[in-house]
């Protein structure tokens, strides 16, 4: 996916989520690269909320860090409540 210039409010709540867990458990973003397989460029993207997930790399990511897909994504409620362009 290519990278984006301006993050989306959206993206930028699943990166935050996605670097809090990494952070939780003492990773750093090259381990997150190395465990999951990816690269650790497009890792720091999505963390930034510059590069959009897709299913495939939240679900590696929901496997390694062994939770439920849903505790890395805002909560529904919360996605209502961003702007749309």
């Amino acid at each position: 996916m290519p990278r984006r210039t301006e993050a989306k409010p959206l993206c930028v709540k699943v990166g935050a989520r996605i670097r809090e867990f990494r952070k939780e458990r003492g990773m750093s973003l090259q381990d997150l690269a190395e465990a999951g397989a990816m690269s650790k460029g497009h890792l720091s993207s999505i963390e930034q909320g510059l590069a959009a997930i897709d299913r495939v790399t939240l679900m590696a990511i929901r496997r390694l860090y062994r939770c439920d897909p849903h505790r890395l994504t805002p909560p529904l409620h919360a996605c209502s409540r961003i702007p749309r362009p």
